[in-house]
C-alpha cells in the first residue's frame, strides 16, 4: 500500500481555499456592482459553523458554498445551505440571537445522513468547518434536497 505524498495534500488544501477565496471575491463585486455595501458571506459561515460546533451539532456545509470550497472555478451564491441529522438538533436560540449578512438554509434530508457522518473538517478563521465531501457533492443532484425546515434570513437594510 502506498502513503499519500504529502505535499499533494497541501495541493488539495490550497485548492479548497483558493475556490473560496475566489467565491467571496464574486460576493464583493456582486454588492458592489449591485450600489450595496462590500460584503461577504464569510463572517456569518463562520459564526453559524462555530455556533454548531459549539453545541456539537452534526452537520455539513452543502451545495454552492460546498462547490466553491471544493472546486477551483469561480463561481458564487446568495445563501449558506447545511444539513443536518435531525432539525431538533439546531441550536435555534443561539441561532436567532446572531446577527447574520447572509441568508442561511438547514435540510434534514435523509439521504444525507451519510454525507453528514462523512464531511471532511476545514478550518477558516480559526474555526471548524464541516464540509460535504467533494464526491458526494458531486452525487447530491439539484432539488434532491427538498426539506428546509428552517432559514435564518438576512436582516432587512444595510449592514
Amino acid at each position: 500500500m502506498c502513503s499519500p505524498d504529502p505535499s499533494i495534500h497541501g495541493m488539495i488544501v490550497h485548492a479548497m481555499v483558493s475556490g473560496f477565496d475566489a467565491g467571496l471575491m464574486l460576493d464583493r463585486q456582486w454588492h458592489l456592482l449591485r450600489g450595496e455595501m462590500e460584503r461577504t458571506k464569510e463572517p456569518t459561515l463562520l459564526a453559524v459553523g462555530r455556533i454548531l460546533d459549539e453545541a456539537g451539532v452534526a452537520y455539513a456545509i452543502i451545495r454552492g458554498v460546498a462547490a466553491q470550497i471544493h472546486l477551483p472555478e469561480p463561481r458564487t451564491t446568495l445563501d449558506i445551505d447545511l444539513a443536518v441529522v435531525g432539525c431538533d438538533t439546531i441550536p435555534r436560540d443561539r441561532l436567532e440571537a446572531a446577527s447574520f449578512g447572509t441568508p442561511v438554509q438547514f435540510t434534514d434530508d435523509p439521504a444525507l445522513a451519510g454525507p453528514i457522518a462523512r464531511a471532511e473538517t476545514i478550518e477558516r478563521g480559526g474555526v471548524r468547518l464541516r464540509v460535504i465531501r467533494r464526491v458526494d457533492l458531486l452525487h447530491e443532484k439539484p432539488g434532491r434536497v427538498g426539506r428546509r425546515p428552517t432559514s435564518f434570513e438576512a436582516p432587512s437594510g444595510p449592514r
